[in-house]
Protein backbone atom coordinates (compact mmCIF):
# COMPACT_ATOMS: atom_id res chain seq x y z
CA UNK A 1 0.00 0.00 0.00
CA UNK A 2 2.72 2.34 0.66
CA UNK A 3 4.58 1.76 -2.25
CA UNK A 4 1.35 2.15 -4.20
CA UNK A 5 0.67 5.68 -2.78
CA UNK A 6 4.56 6.52 -3.83
CA UNK A 7 3.94 5.55 -7.17
CA UNK A 8 0.96 7.41 -7.82
CA UNK A 9 2.06 10.68 -6.18
CA UNK A 10 5.62 10.59 -7.87
CA UNK A 11 5.06 13.53 -9.43
CA UNK A 12 4.67 15.09 -6.16
CA UNK A 13 6.99 13.63 -4.43
CA UNK A 14 9.94 15.24 -7.06
CA UNK A 15 8.79 18.44 -6.78
CA UNK A 16 8.56 19.14 -2.86
CA UNK A 17 10.80 17.83 -0.39
CA UNK A 18 8.07 18.52 2.21
CA UNK A 19 5.76 15.95 1.25
CA UNK A 20 6.58 12.24 2.22
CA UNK A 21 4.58 9.06 2.68
CA UNK A 22 4.62 7.51 5.98
CA UNK A 23 3.44 4.51 7.27
CA UNK A 24 1.60 4.84 10.55
CA UNK A 25 0.29 1.19 12.01
CA UNK A 26 -2.41 1.01 14.52
CA UNK A 27 -5.01 3.34 13.21
CA UNK A 28 -8.78 2.86 12.12
CA UNK A 29 -11.13 5.38 9.60
CA UNK A 30 -14.64 6.07 11.53
CA UNK A 31 -16.96 7.51 9.03
CA UNK A 32 -20.02 9.41 8.68
CA UNK A 33 -22.00 8.17 5.71
CA UNK A 34 -25.57 9.44 4.61
CA UNK A 35 -27.91 10.55 1.15
CA UNK A 36 -28.79 13.78 2.63
CA UNK A 37 -25.71 14.85 4.38
CA UNK A 38 -24.73 17.28 1.61
CA UNK A 39 -28.10 19.47 2.01
CA UNK A 40 -27.66 19.05 6.03
CA UNK A 41 -25.42 21.88 7.87
CA UNK A 42 -23.74 20.82 10.68
CA UNK A 43 -22.68 17.04 10.09
CA UNK A 44 -19.46 17.14 10.16
CA UNK A 45 -19.40 19.67 13.57
CA UNK A 46 -21.52 17.19 14.95
CA UNK A 47 -19.50 14.56 14.37
CA UNK A 48 -16.20 16.49 15.16
CA UNK A 49 -17.38 18.33 18.11
CA UNK A 50 -18.42 14.59 19.76
CA UNK A 51 -15.32 13.21 19.14
CA UNK A 52 -13.17 16.23 20.24
CA UNK A 53 -15.61 15.78 23.32
CA UNK A 54 -14.38 12.19 23.67
CA UNK A 55 -11.33 12.88 24.29
CA UNK A 56 -9.94 11.47 20.81
CA UNK A 57 -7.67 12.45 18.73
CA UNK A 58 -8.01 12.67 15.04
CA UNK A 59 -5.02 11.78 12.86
CA UNK A 60 -6.87 12.87 9.49
CA UNK A 61 -9.94 14.02 7.64
CA UNK A 62 -11.15 13.30 4.40
CA UNK A 63 -14.22 14.13 2.78
CA UNK A 64 -16.04 12.03 -0.70
CA UNK A 65 -16.54 14.42 -3.64
CA UNK A 66 -20.11 13.03 -3.27
CA UNK A 67 -20.43 14.33 -0.03
CA UNK A 68 -22.02 11.61 1.43
CA UNK A 69 -18.97 10.40 3.70
CA UNK A 70 -16.97 12.21 6.26
CA UNK A 71 -14.32 9.92 7.22
CA UNK A 72 -11.90 10.58 10.46
CA UNK A 73 -8.49 8.79 11.07
CA UNK A 74 -8.25 7.97 14.74
CA UNK A 75 -5.88 5.05 16.64
CA UNK A 76 -7.04 1.49 16.98
CA UNK A 77 -7.16 1.68 20.99
CA UNK A 78 -9.69 5.10 20.63
CA UNK A 79 -11.38 3.44 18.18
CA UNK A 80 -14.35 2.28 20.61
CA UNK A 81 -14.62 5.61 22.55
CA UNK A 82 -14.83 7.57 19.04
CA UNK A 83 -18.00 5.09 17.91
CA UNK A 84 -19.69 5.84 21.24
CA UNK A 85 -19.34 9.12 20.96
CA UNK A 86 -20.39 9.45 17.25
CA UNK A 87 -23.04 7.31 18.24
CA UNK A 88 -24.08 9.75 20.93
CA UNK A 89 -23.79 12.63 19.23
CA UNK A 90 -26.13 11.95 16.37
CA UNK A 91 -28.51 10.23 19.08
CA UNK A 92 -28.20 6.49 17.46
CA UNK A 93 -27.21 4.66 20.59
CA UNK A 94 -27.75 5.29 24.26
CA UNK A 95 -24.92 8.52 25.54
CA UNK A 96 -22.91 6.40 28.42
CA UNK A 97 -21.45 8.15 31.58
CA UNK A 98 -18.75 6.56 33.38
CA UNK A 99 -19.74 7.37 37.01
CA UNK A 100 -17.56 7.33 40.04
CA UNK A 101 -18.70 8.35 43.52
CA UNK A 102 -16.63 9.34 46.64
CA UNK A 103 -18.65 8.98 49.88
CA UNK A 104 -21.27 6.24 51.32
CA UNK A 105 -23.01 8.09 53.66
CA UNK A 106 -26.76 9.44 53.27
CA UNK A 107 -26.47 11.68 50.74
CA UNK A 108 -24.21 9.26 48.56
CA UNK A 109 -26.38 6.13 49.35
CA UNK A 110 -29.69 8.31 48.52
CA UNK A 111 -27.87 9.56 45.07
CA UNK A 112 -26.86 5.72 44.47
CA UNK A 113 -30.86 4.62 45.07
CA UNK A 114 -32.13 7.28 42.86
CA UNK A 115 -29.68 6.42 39.91
CA UNK A 116 -30.89 3.38 40.57
CA UNK A 117 -34.45 4.20 40.25
CA UNK A 118 -33.99 6.10 37.33
CA UNK A 119 -33.79 3.52 34.49
CA UNK A 120 -37.12 1.47 36.20
CA UNK A 121 -39.02 4.98 36.81
CA UNK A 122 -42.53 4.76 35.15
CA UNK A 123 -42.42 7.87 32.65
CA UNK A 124 -38.78 7.54 31.51
CA UNK A 125 -40.22 6.92 28.13
CA UNK A 126 -43.11 8.91 28.57
CA UNK A 127 -43.97 11.33 26.00
CA UNK A 128 -42.67 14.70 27.12
CA UNK A 129 -40.32 16.93 25.91
CA UNK A 130 -38.15 16.48 29.65
CA UNK A 131 -38.28 13.29 29.16
CA UNK A 132 -37.37 13.06 25.82
CA UNK A 133 -34.02 14.61 26.43
CA UNK A 134 -32.54 11.78 28.89
CA UNK A 135 -34.37 8.48 26.78
CA UNK A 136 -30.90 7.76 25.31
CA UNK A 137 -28.95 8.31 29.01
CA UNK A 138 -27.07 5.21 30.07
CA UNK A 139 -25.30 5.71 34.18
CA UNK A 140 -22.77 3.09 34.56
CA UNK A 141 -21.59 3.21 38.22
CA UNK A 142 -17.82 1.74 37.99
CA UNK A 143 -16.34 2.88 40.99
CA UNK A 144 -17.92 3.46 44.58
CA UNK A 145 -15.65 3.82 47.62
CA UNK A 146 -15.76 5.65 51.62
CA UNK A 147 -12.46 6.49 53.60
CA UNK A 148 -11.44 2.48 53.50
CA UNK A 149 -12.88 1.04 50.74
CA UNK A 150 -13.45 1.01 47.05
CA UNK A 151 -16.24 -1.11 44.94
CA UNK A 152 -14.77 -1.51 41.95
CA UNK A 153 -16.89 -2.79 38.57
CA UNK A 154 -16.08 -3.30 35.12
CA UNK A 155 -19.27 -2.89 33.45
CA UNK A 156 -21.36 -1.17 36.10
CA UNK A 157 -22.62 -1.91 40.09
CA UNK A 158 -25.70 -3.83 39.89
CA UNK A 159 -27.72 -0.45 41.36
CA UNK A 160 -30.91 -2.28 41.97
CA UNK A 161 -28.65 -3.86 45.52
CA UNK A 162 -28.98 0.24 45.94
CA UNK A 163 -32.60 0.75 46.06
CA UNK A 164 -34.14 1.03 49.63
CA UNK A 165 -30.52 1.28 51.27
CA UNK A 166 -29.78 4.06 53.70
CA UNK A 167 -26.03 3.55 54.69
CA UNK A 168 -23.54 1.37 52.16
CA UNK A 169 -20.63 -0.32 53.49
CA UNK A 170 -19.01 -1.50 50.86
CA UNK A 171 -17.37 -4.79 52.19
CA UNK A 172 -21.00 -5.40 53.28
CA UNK A 173 -22.40 -4.83 49.97
CA UNK A 174 -19.61 -6.84 47.92
CA UNK A 175 -19.76 -10.08 50.01
CA UNK A 176 -23.92 -9.76 49.47
CA UNK A 177 -23.07 -9.74 45.60
CA UNK A 178 -24.40 -13.64 44.23
CA UNK A 179 -20.59 -15.04 42.80
CA UNK A 180 -21.67 -14.05 38.79
CA UNK A 181 -21.85 -10.26 40.08
CA UNK A 182 -18.51 -10.54 42.06
CA UNK A 183 -16.63 -12.21 39.36
CA UNK A 184 -16.92 -8.55 37.40
CA UNK A 185 -16.62 -6.39 40.66
CA UNK A 186 -13.36 -5.74 43.00
CA UNK A 187 -13.11 -4.76 47.01
CA UNK A 188 -9.99 -3.21 47.14
CA UNK A 189 -8.14 -0.66 50.31
CA UNK A 190 -9.22 2.99 49.29
CA UNK A 191 -6.97 4.33 46.56
CA UNK A 192 -7.24 7.83 44.77
CA UNK A 193 -5.34 7.07 41.67
CA UNK A 194 -6.92 3.45 41.43
CA UNK A 195 -10.17 4.84 41.65
CA UNK A 196 -9.48 7.67 38.99
CA UNK A 197 -8.00 4.83 36.67
CA UNK A 198 -10.50 2.96 37.43
CA UNK A 199 -13.31 5.72 36.40
CA UNK A 200 -11.12 7.02 33.29
CA UNK A 201 -11.68 4.09 30.79
CA UNK A 202 -11.06 4.42 27.53
CA UNK A 203 -14.50 2.37 26.52
CA UNK A 204 -16.48 5.19 27.72
CA UNK A 205 -16.48 8.73 25.94
CA UNK A 206 -17.42 10.65 29.28
CA UNK A 207 -16.39 10.06 32.93
CA UNK A 208 -18.08 11.67 35.99
CA UNK A 209 -16.55 11.96 39.74
CA UNK A 210 -19.89 12.55 42.18
CA UNK A 211 -17.80 13.64 45.61
CA UNK A 212 -20.39 13.22 48.04
CA UNK A 213 -18.01 13.90 51.44
CA UNK A 214 -17.15 16.50 53.32
CA UNK A 215 -13.91 15.70 53.05
CA UNK A 216 -10.79 18.77 52.22
CA UNK A 217 -8.64 15.92 51.21
CA UNK A 218 -10.82 15.49 48.37
CA UNK A 219 -11.86 18.77 47.23
CA UNK A 220 -8.55 19.31 47.08
CA UNK A 221 -8.16 17.06 44.10
CA UNK A 222 -10.82 18.48 42.30
CA UNK A 223 -8.17 20.72 39.56
CA UNK A 224 -6.21 17.16 39.26
CA UNK A 225 -9.79 15.73 37.54
CA UNK A 226 -10.33 18.38 36.02
CA UNK A 227 -7.49 18.81 34.34
CA UNK A 228 -7.71 15.48 33.52
CA UNK A 229 -11.26 15.84 31.73
CA UNK A 230 -13.39 14.05 34.25
CA UNK A 231 -16.35 16.24 35.00
CA UNK A 232 -16.96 16.64 38.93
CA UNK A 233 -20.47 17.12 40.69
CA UNK A 234 -20.96 17.73 44.47
CA UNK A 235 -22.61 19.19 47.40
CA UNK A 236 -19.16 19.51 48.64
CA UNK A 237 -18.93 23.15 49.86
CA UNK A 238 -15.21 22.91 50.29
CA UNK A 239 -14.01 23.69 47.29
CA UNK A 240 -16.61 26.60 46.04
CA UNK A 241 -16.83 27.82 49.64
CA UNK A 242 -12.72 27.56 50.35
CA UNK A 243 -9.78 28.71 49.73
CA UNK A 244 -9.84 31.16 47.00
CA UNK A 245 -6.47 29.47 45.54
CA UNK A 246 -8.45 25.85 45.34
CA UNK A 247 -11.17 27.86 44.04
CA UNK A 248 -9.11 29.67 41.04
CA UNK A 249 -7.32 26.59 40.74
CA UNK A 250 -10.83 24.50 39.53
CA UNK A 251 -11.91 27.46 37.28
CA UNK A 252 -8.67 27.18 35.90
CA UNK A 253 -8.55 23.87 35.05
CA UNK A 254 -12.38 24.34 33.88
CA UNK A 255 -10.73 26.49 31.15
CA UNK A 256 -8.20 24.58 29.93
CA UNK A 257 -10.08 21.54 29.71
CA UNK A 258 -13.52 20.28 28.49
CA UNK A 259 -14.36 18.92 32.37
CA UNK A 260 -17.24 20.93 33.89
CA UNK A 261 -17.44 21.16 37.54
CA UNK A 262 -21.16 21.22 38.70
CA UNK A 263 -21.89 22.51 42.17
CA UNK A 264 -25.64 23.49 42.13
CA UNK A 265 -26.48 21.57 45.15
CA UNK A 266 -23.75 23.34 47.16
CA UNK A 267 -25.96 26.35 48.06
CA UNK A 268 -29.66 25.81 48.18
CA UNK A 269 -30.10 21.98 47.71
CA UNK A 270 -32.57 21.63 44.35
CA UNK A 271 -33.26 25.25 44.56
CA UNK A 272 -31.33 27.13 41.35
CA UNK A 273 -29.63 29.38 43.23
CA UNK A 274 -26.41 29.62 40.90
CA UNK A 275 -28.58 29.21 37.76
CA UNK A 276 -30.52 32.22 38.92
CA UNK A 277 -27.30 34.38 39.36
CA UNK A 278 -26.32 33.33 35.98
CA UNK A 279 -29.24 34.66 34.68
CA UNK A 280 -29.52 37.70 36.37
CA UNK A 281 -25.86 38.62 35.42
CA UNK A 282 -25.93 36.89 31.54
CA UNK A 283 -29.79 38.94 30.94
CA UNK A 284 -27.79 42.21 31.85
CA UNK A 285 -28.82 43.30 34.86
CA UNK A 286 -26.77 44.32 38.31
CA UNK A 287 -27.15 42.24 41.24
CA UNK A 288 -26.96 45.10 44.42
CA UNK A 289 -28.00 42.55 47.51
CA UNK A 290 -28.67 38.67 47.88
CA UNK A 291 -29.75 37.48 51.37
CA UNK A 292 -31.32 34.22 52.53
CA UNK A 293 -31.78 31.87 55.54
CA UNK A 294 -29.19 29.23 53.81
CA UNK A 295 -29.02 26.72 56.60
CA UNK A 296 -32.18 24.63 56.56
CA UNK A 297 -30.97 23.71 60.07
CA UNK A 298 -31.12 27.34 61.26
CA UNK A 299 -34.59 27.62 59.72
CA UNK A 300 -35.55 24.15 60.77
CA UNK A 301 -34.36 25.59 64.72
CA UNK A 302 -36.01 29.84 65.07
CA UNK A 303 -39.24 28.09 63.37
CA UNK A 304 -39.74 25.94 65.67
CA UNK A 305 -38.45 28.30 68.79
CA UNK A 306 -41.85 30.60 67.35
CA UNK A 307 -43.57 27.74 67.00
CA UNK A 308 -43.14 26.62 70.54
CA UNK A 309 -41.66 28.85 72.96
CA UNK A 310 -41.17 26.27 75.39
CA UNK A 311 -38.74 24.61 73.42
CA UNK A 312 -34.99 25.48 74.24
CA UNK A 313 -32.47 26.06 71.74
CA UNK A 314 -30.36 22.95 72.53
CA UNK A 315 -33.45 20.97 72.43
CA UNK A 316 -33.99 22.43 68.66
CA UNK A 317 -30.88 21.57 67.70
CA UNK A 318 -31.25 18.29 68.94
CA UNK A 319 -34.42 17.91 66.98
CA UNK A 320 -32.79 18.90 63.58
CA UNK A 321 -29.51 16.68 63.99
CA UNK A 322 -32.24 13.87 64.53
CA UNK A 323 -33.82 14.66 60.82
CA UNK A 324 -30.74 14.64 59.37
CA UNK A 325 -31.00 18.57 58.58
CA UNK A 326 -27.50 19.15 60.42
CA UNK A 327 -23.88 18.96 58.12
CA UNK A 328 -21.92 16.09 59.06
CA UNK A 329 -20.07 18.34 61.62
CA UNK A 330 -22.64 19.87 63.06
CA UNK A 331 -20.31 22.72 64.85
CA UNK A 332 -20.29 24.03 61.39
CA UNK A 333 -23.98 24.88 61.38
CA UNK A 334 -23.31 26.26 65.20
CA UNK A 335 -20.76 28.69 64.45
CA UNK A 336 -22.20 29.79 61.45
CA UNK A 337 -19.73 28.27 59.11
CA UNK A 338 -22.36 26.87 56.93
CA UNK A 339 -23.69 29.81 56.02
CA UNK A 340 -20.82 31.31 55.36
CA UNK A 341 -19.07 29.17 52.86
CA UNK A 342 -23.03 28.84 51.27
CA UNK A 343 -22.73 32.60 51.42
CA UNK A 344 -19.03 32.84 49.72
CA UNK A 345 -19.99 30.54 47.26
CA UNK A 346 -22.65 32.80 45.74
CA UNK A 347 -20.34 35.87 46.60
CA UNK A 348 -17.48 34.31 44.34
CA UNK A 349 -20.35 33.75 41.32
CA UNK A 350 -21.02 38.05 41.64
CA UNK A 351 -16.92 38.00 41.32
CA UNK A 352 -16.44 38.62 44.94
CA UNK A 353 -12.34 37.67 45.36
CA UNK A 354 -12.92 36.73 49.01
CA UNK A 355 -12.08 33.76 51.52
CA UNK A 356 -14.14 32.66 54.34
CA UNK A 357 -12.26 34.63 56.87
CA UNK A 358 -13.40 37.72 55.03
CA UNK A 359 -17.05 37.47 56.13
CA UNK A 360 -18.29 38.96 59.09
CA UNK A 361 -19.87 36.35 60.98
CA UNK A 362 -22.26 36.00 63.93
CA UNK A 363 -21.74 32.62 66.01
CA UNK A 364 -24.29 30.82 68.11
CA UNK A 365 -22.21 29.50 70.63
CA UNK A 366 -19.70 30.50 73.14
CA UNK A 367 -16.87 31.86 72.79
CA UNK A 368 -15.44 28.69 74.69
CA UNK A 369 -16.47 26.49 72.21
CA UNK A 370 -15.06 28.21 69.53
CA UNK A 371 -11.49 28.45 70.66
CA UNK A 372 -11.83 24.67 71.75
CA UNK A 373 -10.88 21.71 69.90
CA UNK A 374 -13.41 19.74 71.09
CA UNK A 375 -16.42 19.80 68.79
CA UNK A 376 -18.06 16.54 69.73
CA UNK A 377 -21.84 16.88 70.00
CA UNK A 378 -21.28 16.13 73.91
CA UNK A 379 -19.16 19.43 73.94
CA UNK A 380 -21.46 20.89 71.48
CA UNK A 381 -24.87 20.65 73.81
CA UNK A 382 -22.96 21.28 77.02
CA UNK A 383 -22.07 24.91 75.27
CA UNK A 384 -25.59 25.50 74.38
CA UNK A 385 -26.91 24.47 77.55
CA UNK A 386 -24.23 27.17 78.93
CA UNK A 387 -25.07 30.63 77.79
CA UNK A 388 -26.71 29.57 74.10
CA UNK A 389 -30.24 28.78 75.38
CA UNK A 390 -30.85 31.24 77.91
CA UNK A 391 -29.60 34.09 75.49
CA UNK A 392 -31.67 32.90 72.30
CA UNK A 393 -34.56 32.32 74.21
CA UNK A 394 -34.57 36.12 75.45
CA UNK A 395 -34.41 37.24 72.06
CA UNK A 396 -37.03 34.95 70.72
CA UNK A 397 -39.42 36.51 73.38
CA UNK A 398 -38.45 39.91 72.50
CA UNK A 399 -39.13 39.19 69.04
CA UNK A 400 -42.18 38.13 69.49
CA UNK A 401 -42.86 41.25 71.71
CA UNK A 402 -42.66 43.23 68.71
CA UNK A 403 -44.52 41.06 66.36
CA UNK A 404 -41.33 39.59 64.18
CA UNK A 405 -39.14 36.65 63.78
CA UNK A 406 -35.56 35.85 63.87
CA UNK A 407 -34.32 34.28 61.41
CA UNK A 408 -30.34 33.30 60.78
CA UNK A 409 -29.78 35.13 57.76
CA UNK A 410 -26.87 35.29 55.59
CA UNK A 411 -26.07 38.37 53.48
CA UNK A 412 -24.26 39.35 50.41
CA UNK A 413 -23.30 42.81 49.26
CA UNK A 414 -21.15 43.08 45.81
CA UNK A 415 -21.20 46.86 45.99
CA UNK A 416 -19.36 46.95 49.60
CA UNK A 417 -17.77 43.80 49.14
CA UNK A 418 -18.85 42.33 52.24
CA UNK A 419 -20.55 39.40 53.57
CA UNK A 420 -22.53 39.11 56.90
CA UNK A 421 -24.28 36.30 58.58
CA UNK A 422 -25.79 36.13 61.79
CA UNK A 423 -29.12 36.38 63.72
CA UNK A 424 -31.65 39.08 62.22
CA UNK A 425 -35.57 39.91 63.60
CA UNK A 426 -37.84 40.44 60.44
CA UNK A 427 -41.53 41.70 60.38
CA UNK A 428 -43.81 38.87 59.39
CA UNK A 429 -43.91 40.17 55.80
CA UNK A 430 -40.59 39.77 54.94
CA UNK A 431 -39.49 37.32 52.31
CA UNK A 432 -37.09 35.31 54.93
CA UNK A 433 -39.90 34.72 57.06
CA UNK A 434 -42.35 32.74 54.50
CA UNK A 435 -39.42 29.43 55.00
CA UNK A 436 -41.21 27.09 56.67
CA UNK A 437 -39.76 23.89 58.92
CA UNK A 438 -36.17 23.06 57.39
CA UNK A 439 -37.06 25.37 53.92
CA UNK A 440 -34.19 27.69 52.59
CA UNK A 441 -34.89 31.23 50.78
CA UNK A 442 -32.71 33.77 49.17
CA UNK A 443 -34.22 37.19 47.94
CA UNK A 444 -32.35 38.82 45.14
CA UNK A 445 -32.59 42.89 45.01
CA UNK A 446 -31.02 44.57 41.85
CA UNK A 447 -31.83 46.83 39.24
CA UNK A 448 -34.26 44.99 38.24
CA UNK A 449 -36.00 43.55 41.63
CA UNK A 450 -36.58 46.21 44.23
CA UNK A 451 -36.71 45.34 47.95
CA UNK A 452 -40.56 46.17 47.40
CA UNK A 453 -40.36 42.80 45.02
CA UNK A 454 -37.21 40.87 45.08
CA UNK A 455 -36.68 37.85 43.56
CA UNK A 456 -37.35 35.48 45.80
CA UNK A 457 -36.12 31.64 45.65
CA UNK A 458 -37.66 28.84 48.21
CA UNK A 459 -37.56 25.69 48.70
CA UNK A 460 -36.12 22.72 50.59
CA UNK A 461 -32.75 22.94 51.87
CA UNK A 462 -31.05 20.63 54.40
CA UNK A 463 -31.80 16.50 54.70
CA UNK A 464 -30.46 13.55 52.51
CA UNK A 465 -32.46 13.19 49.76
CA UNK A 466 -32.98 16.93 48.64
CA UNK A 467 -29.35 17.21 48.55
CA UNK A 468 -29.21 13.99 46.26
CA UNK A 469 -31.65 15.09 44.31
CA UNK A 470 -29.71 18.13 43.81
CA UNK A 471 -26.61 15.93 42.98
CA UNK A 472 -28.80 13.93 40.24
CA UNK A 473 -30.12 17.25 38.94
CA UNK A 474 -26.47 18.75 38.05
CA UNK A 475 -25.83 15.03 36.96
CA UNK A 476 -28.48 14.59 33.89
CA UNK A 477 -27.59 18.93 33.09
CA UNK A 478 -24.48 17.98 32.32
CA UNK A 479 -25.85 14.76 30.60
CA UNK A 480 -27.99 17.14 28.92
CA UNK A 481 -24.80 19.62 28.06
CA UNK A 482 -23.10 16.80 26.42
CA UNK A 483 -24.97 15.34 24.29
CA UNK A 484 -26.18 18.88 22.85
Amino acid sequence: AEEGVRQAFALELARDSEIRVVQKKGCSILAVIGEGMKNRPNISGRFFNAIGKAKVNIIGIAQGSSERNISAVVMREDLSRALRAAHAGFTLSDMVMSVGVVGTGLVGTQLLSQIAGFDKSVGRNANVPAMAEVKRLKMEVRAVCDETNMLLSQHGLPLERFQGMVDIDPVALYESFPEEIKADCQLVPTDPDMFVEWIDTRRIPHKVVVDCTASEEVADMYPAFLKRGLHVISPNKLAGGGTLERYNACMEAMRNSEAEWCYESTVGAQMPVISVVHDILQTGDSVITVEGVFSGTMSYIFEMLHKHPELKFSEAFTQARDRGYTEPDPSQDLLGIDTARKCLIVARELGMNLNLEDAQVESLAPESFAQSDDHSWEAITAALRETTDGEIAAKVAAASGRGERLRYVGEISPKTGVIRVGIRSLPLDHPLVTARESESVVSFITERYSPEGPLVVRGPGAGPIVTATAVFSDLLRLARKLGS
